[in-house]
């Protein structure tokens, strides 16, 4: 859904629940903070601000407003180029999108699929950055540590907790992600909140093990101090991900994420490739 505030353009598009907002006006670095505030605050249901524009690169940049990476936002921006330049319904795209927090250019394959009422809808599937590194850290909190695995991107972090084991409540789970953020000098940071894990192995001899998850996400990006309980994150379903395939030696899964905007996937190949799959809606 196209939309404008003085002066400034900007689409309102639906990655699995995870409302992102991408400013198609050209808006400097330095000014891209402030407009993002401004464009959080007139969009209550928006969980992230990003610019896009011209790549001399690849297909299409974006730049989140703190210069973080951010998956459902990158799937969202080969979208938008797709759904502008025109798709048939069953069609297929491959866009390269030059991302921040990400050194190389990210490969999206993007789907128009059947439209619903007044919405386009198209799946994407991401071939994601991999991870730095996979470790495990002690964190302390209110006199207590936590010994929690952490997945290390470019431009974010992401922590598993698993809620059985570790009972931090939603409130101190958001004072910690802080606190934590700061610990291990990242830019941003997150919490997965894993719950409901069932891990089976595969009938598919595509991959080893098949894993379900119910996830709930946080997300702290620290130099716009944005704080969301999200209702997807393409990254950390990744992290996770990554976390599984470490776990199992490097063998190959299959990951379904039940999160509270939907469902996202992520599918580890035999050259060691993260590819995520989720669905991009744009409101009429």
């Amino acid at each position: 859904m196209r939309k404008s505030y003085d002066g400034i353009e900007y689409e309102y598009i639906d990655p699995t629940g995870n409302i992102t907002v991408l400013v198609t006006t050209l808006v400097d670095i330095k000014s891209q903070p402030e407009i993002a505030d401004m464009i959080m605050k007139m969009e209550p249901t928006c969980e992230q601000v990003g610019f896009v524009g011209f790549s001399d690169k690849g297909d299409i940049k974006l730049r989140m407003a703190a210069g973080e990476f951010c998956g459902n936002a990158t799937m969202s921006t080969a979208a938008l180029l797709c759904d502008k330049r025109g798709m048939s319904e069953g069609e297929s795209k491959s866009v390269s999108v030059e991302s921040s927090g990400c050194r190389d250019l990210v490969g999206v394959n993007i789907t128009r699929n059947k439209d619903s009422e007044n919405i386009h809808v198209y799946s994407g599937q991401v071939d994601m950055p991999l991870p730095k590194r996979i470790r495990r850290c002690d964190f302390t909190f209110r006199g207590s540590v936590y010994e929690l695995p952490v997945v290390e991107f470019d431009g974010i972090s992401h922590i598993i907790m698993n809620e059985s084991v570790n009972m931090l409540s939603d409130k101190e789970a958001e004072d910690a992600v802080r606190k934590w953020c700061d610990d291990i000098l990242a830019d941003a940071l997150g919490i997965m909140k894993i719950s409901s894990e069932t891990t089976s192995a595969s009938e598919d001899k595509s991959n080893d093990y098949n894993i379900e998850i119910n996830m709930r996400p946080l997300v702290y990006v620290k130099e716009i101090n944005s704080l969301f309980w999200e209702n997807s994150c393409a990254s950390g379903t990744t992290a996770v991900g990554a976390y599984y395939v470490n776990q199992h030696k490097g063998a190959s899964i299959s990951l379904t994420a039940h999160e509270p905007g939907g469902v996202l996937s992520v599918f580890s190949r035999n050259d060691g490739h993260l590819i995520l799959s989720g669905t991009v809606c744009f409101p009429l």
